[in-house]
């Protein structure tokens, strides 16, 4: 073999391996992104768990788009915006003196979050048309959150919500909810 088509043998088996190194590089910044980017989306929903806990509707517009949609079961309407958030958040607070969300496990891909969550709470003030019962309630559900500029601006809130209105004594059938 010449030396000339060693050389450029060299030259190829060096660029090849520049070239996999930057590739290999390339796709741990990926990853590297994604995981900040997970990160950040757990924190903001961390930070929800907290506005519910603590009632510190201040801390709303950190972590809610003004242009929020929200589908909570079993409202027949989305709550709409920050305003509409807040009002929900007030509405669970004044129903239920002790509300604790504690967030169970979270996964996040790109701009979207799942996080199963527990809600309990004592039945202390009225709840829509249903009055206080004094019945302390413990419901898992899910939420499934999309996220854009590290804020939630739509959301989707599943739960069992005839277990739900069962612990506080209310019968109910799946046609009424």
């Amino acid at each position: 073999m010449s030396k000339a088509i060693v050389s450029s043998f060299r030259v190829f088996l060096v660029a090849g391996a520049v070239l996999l190194c930057a590739l290999a590089l390339g796709c741990q910044q990926q990853l590297a992104d994604a995981t900040m980017v997970g990160q950040a989306a757990k924190s903001v929903m961390i930070n929800v768990a907290e506005i519910y806990n603590t009632g510190n509707v201040e801390l709303v517009g950190a972590v809610i788009s003004p242009q929020y949609l929200g589908h909570f079961s079993p409202l027949e309407e989305p709550v709409i915006g920050r305003k509409g958030f807040t009002e929900w958040v007030l509405v669970n607070r004044a129903a239920y003196s002790d509300l604790r969300v504690n967030i169970n496990e979270m996964v996040a891909e790109n701009n979207m979050i799942c996080v199963k969550w527990t809600v309990t709470g004592t039945h202390t003030g009225k709840l829509f048309d249903i009055e206080p019962t004094g019945n302390w309630v413990r419901v898992e559900g899910l939420t499934m959150a999309r996220l854009e500029g590290g804020k939630i601006i739509e959301e989707w809130i599943i739960w069992d919500v005839l277990d739900f209105y069962g612990q506080l004594g209310v019968e109910m059938t799946p046609g009424q909810i």
